[in-house]
């Protein structure tokens, strides 16, 4: 487990630093397979975010507080493409959405937030806070943990929501009276009585043949 000694010796070591390290990961598994989605003609999505990724999580690893609004920009651009991919249709925005919203969640907590430098943190003498290694005073531009989450935790519900909003006008049929029919073109037949004039052949009836 990251402490703040080898925090301070080795950035990496740090939650941040460990985290930047998974993000670059993952940005690495977006820019290959994205790269190769635009010499087949597709969307530049995946090669920008990959990149974007990349960068977040070097910032991460050298400690910048930067890293949390680049990819909270990120998350909001990738918000804006999912609705222009698939409009408010709740269960195809949730795999487009829902991973960058946990990561953002995981970003947004205090043992992630409080080591970067330009961070908020509580109180105190900085030893009384083993996450917080860099004491400043919170500005307009002060990322605040707890809401990070809060924000990114709101976005997971809207589109949960939006998903049951589009099963239920799915699943919800046409009352009886608004169901077409089966042969709109075909007009009901009409049985008339025979009359002793009628000379018209009446079609033989089907009569099961006994054993």
């Amino acid at each position: 487990m990251p402490t703040p000694q080898n925090s301070r010796r080795f950035p990496w070591l740090s939650w941040p630093g460990l985290t930047g390290v998974v993000v670059i990961l993952l940005g690495l598994a977006l820019i290959i397979p994205g790269g190769w989605l635009i010499v087949a003609g597709g969307s530049w999505y995946y090669l920008l975010a990959g990149l974007t990724l990349v960068v977040v999580g070097a910032l991460l690893g050298r400690g910048r507080w930067e890293a949390l609004w680049l990819y909270a920009l990120l998350f909001l651009a990738t918000a804006l493409w999912a609705y222009w991919e698939v409009g408010l249709d709740g269960w195809q925005l949730v795999p487009r959405l829902l991973t960058p919203a946990l990561l953002g969640m995981w970003l947004s907590l205090p043992w992630v937030v409080r080591p970067l430098h330009g961070a908020p943190r509580p109180p105190g003498p900085p030893e009384e806070d083993p996450l917080a290694t860099h004491s400043v005073r919170p500005g307009p531009l002060t990322y605040r943990p707890w809401l990070g989450v809060g924000v990114y935790a709101l976005a997971v519900l809207v589109v949960v929501a939006l998903g049951y909003r589009v099963s239920a006008i799915r699943t919800v049929g046409a009352a009886p009276w608004q169901v077409a029919s089966p042969l709109p073109n075909r007009r009901p037949i009409r049985r008339c009585p025979r009359t002793a004039g009628d000379t018209t052949a009446a079609p033989p009836m089907a009569t099961a043949s006994r054993p």
